[in-house]
């Protein structure tokens, strides 16, 4: 297998894990599944993916047959061969995830996170080591409108973190996501990133889960934007008292744009709620609740936000 066709295995193919396969595929690598069990696997297999690409304001249907994929497995023991492992798993799935994965990654040559929030790195540096392990954000709007139907609504950038230990993979993995038209770019600052990406989600996720709207909403609604900018400008106290630095100088119109052109984007904890699945407050949220304890801080909106999101979660499950 040369450099320029790795073989690729992603780690749950939701909206982000499926959007990559796909792509991965019509750009000719050989791609396995790794799923959560053996319904998904069996399901997958039947229905392959649907995706829907909105290039240049022009809908593109591409139908991924399963015959396409290498292997579609709910087990890494039937996964043998891959060079590139990318997980996209939730962040609370991310323990079950990594055990799973562990018969594939001395084969591997890196393995990159594409996850939310920030506690699924001290489980997969424990796991996986430092070496290999590649963290990184992406600013895609994608939506599973059924368990096979992918919408991929805008963005095309994806962050990777580069560092001493794993600098020697990061080109690996960049070059096969560009060669897929992804956009690309490596920082230095790991904790940066996450931390960037945390505040957009702590901004938003809450607040349409909790409002019922797709994204474009939270910031064409007055009163919507003002408790989105209100929450964000007080993760953004944390952040600065921590000396943590963004990614981006002006944080704030980049969340405003984001939300404003992911137009039917149905985020990802509204989507959990809608479907009766746990939502993944505790990874986005309550990093900053407790930091800011820590600093002696209050966030009233977010704690706000928090508490609905977690009784919304109670109710679902009893």
């Amino acid at each position: 297998m040369s450099p320029a066709t790795p073989r690729i295995v992603i780690v749950g193919p939701g909206a982000i894990g499926g959007l990559l396969a796909a792509r991965f595929i019509r750009s000719g690598f050989p791609v396995k599944l790794l799923v959560k069990n053996s319904q998904r696997a069996s399901f997958l297999r039947r229905k392959g993916l649907r995706i829907e690409e909105n290039n240049a304001q022009k809908i593109k249907t591409h139908f991924i047959s399963s015959k396409r994929f290498e292997r579609i497995e709910p087990k890494a023991s039937h996964l043998s061969g891959c060079d590139l492992i990318f997980f996209c798993t939730k962040s609370y799935d991310t323990l079950k995830a990594a055990r799973s994965a562990r018969p594939l990654v001395d084969e591997a040559q890196a393995i990159v996170s594409l996850q939310n929030g920030i506690i699924h790195k001290p489980i997969l540096n424990r796991i996986f080591g430092t070496k290999k392990l590649v963290l990184g954000i992406s600013f895609i709007a994608a939506t599973r409108s059924t368990p096979n139907h992918i919408r991929h609504i805008s963005g095309d950038l994806i962050y990777l973190a580069a560092h001493p230990t794993n600098k020697k993979v990061i080109p690996l993995a960049r070059e096969a996501l560009e060669h897929c038209g992804w956009r690309v770019r490596v920082t230095s600052d790991e904790k940066g990133m996450l931390w960037t990406k945390l505040m957009l989600n702590a901004s938003t996720n809450p607040l349409a889960a909790l409002s019922g709207v797709s994204n474009e909403h939270l910031v064409r609604n007055p009163a919507l934007k003002d408790l989105l900018l209100k929450t964000l400008q007080e993760s953004l106290g944390v952040m600065h008292k921590t000396k943590i630095r963004p990614l981006f100088p002006d944080l704030r119109q980049i969340v405003l744009k984001a939300m404003d052109h992911s137009e039917g984007q149905i985020n990802s904890m509204l989507q959990d709620i809608q479907a009766g699945r746990p939502t993944e407050i505790d990874a986005i949220v309550l990093p900053i609740l407790k930091e800011a304890r820590q600093q002696g801080q209050k966030l009233p909106f977010l704690e706000g936000l928090y508490r609905f999101v977690k009784g919304l979660e109670k109710d679902l499950h009893e």
